[in-house]
C-alpha cells in the first residue's frame, strides 16, 4: 500500500497498491465498503487495474466526500463516484503532459499546479470540481512554497508574500508582508483573507 483514504462517513476505504509484474512496477486502486460489501469477505467493491489508470502510478488517493473521490497520479487526475456504494465508477480521467508540482483539495474542488510549456510563465494553476469538470486554468510565474484552497479562494504564498485567486481565475490580491508568512486561509468574514506567521497575523479585505 502506498496511500489510503477513509470516507467522511467512515464506511468506505480506498487504497493505492504498488506491485511487481514481470519486473515492472504496476499500480492498482482498490475500493472497500465495510457497511455494504458483505458479499465479499474482504469487503472489496471495486478494483481498478493499470489499464483503467492509463498505466499511471497513484501516489495519493482521497475521498472528497462520501460520494466523490480522486486519485493523484504521475500522469494526472482520475475522479470516481461512489454514489452506488457497492459499485464505484471512474467518472473522469485528466492526463497532463507537464509535471505536477503541487496539489490541493477540498470537498468541492481539486487543484493542481503543473509545469507550463504553453507560455513563458513556468507554472499553470488548474482547478476542477469534485466530479472532474474544469473550473479554470491560469499560467503564472510566482515563486510559491504554499498552495491551498479554502472555500471559493485559492492561495499561493511564500514566506514573504501571497496571491489570492477566486474561482473565476481572477487574481484578487497580490501583496508583500513585513513578517514571515507561514499560512494563508479564508478570513472570518466573506471576502477576507487571514495571513498568519509565527508571531503575527493580519486579516485583509479583498476588493
Amino acid at each position: 500500500p502506498v496511500d489510503i483514504s477513509l470516507s467522511p462517513g467512515g464506511t468506505q476505504w480506498i487504497t493505492s497498491f504498488m506491485y511487481l509484474e514481470q519486473g515492472m512496477i504496476r499500480n492498482k486502486v482498490v475500493f472497500y465498503n465495510f457497511g455494504l460489501g458483505k458479499n465479499d469477505p474482504r469487503r472489496v467493491v471495486g478494483v481498478f487495474l493499470p489499464k483503467d489508470l492509463a498505466e499511471a502510478l497513484a501516489g495519493r488517493v482521497r475521498f472528497l466526500d462520501d460520494s466523490h473521490a480522486v486519485i493523484f497520479t504521475d500522469k494526472g487526475l482520475q475522479f470516481f463516484s461512489t454514489r452506488v456504494e457497492t459499485s464505484p465508477e471512474s467518472t473522469g480521467q485528466i492526463l497532463f503532459d507537464e509535471k505536477i508540482r503541487s496539489i490541493s483539495y477540498t470537498e468541492q474542488y481539486v487543484g493542481v499546479v503543473t509545469d507550463n510549456s504553453a507560455s513563458s510563465d513556468p507554472y499553470c494553476l488548474k482547478v476542477f470540481t469534485a466530479d472532474g469538470k474544469s473550473v479554470f486554468e491560469v499560467p503564472f510565474s510566482y515563486q510559491y512554497t504554499g498552495f491551498d484552497i479554502d472555500g471559493d479562494q485559492i492561495f499561493l504564498y511564500n514566506d514573504s508574500s501571497c496571491r489570492v485567486y477566486n474561482m473565476k481565475g481572477t487574481e484578487k490580491f497580490n501583496g508583500i508582508f513585513d513578517f514571515t508568512v507561514s499560512k494563508v486561509s479564508a478570513g472570518r468574514f466573506p471576502g477576507t483573507v487571514l495571513v498568519m506567521g509565527p508571531q503575527m497575523m493580519t486579516e485583509i479585505k479583498l476588493q
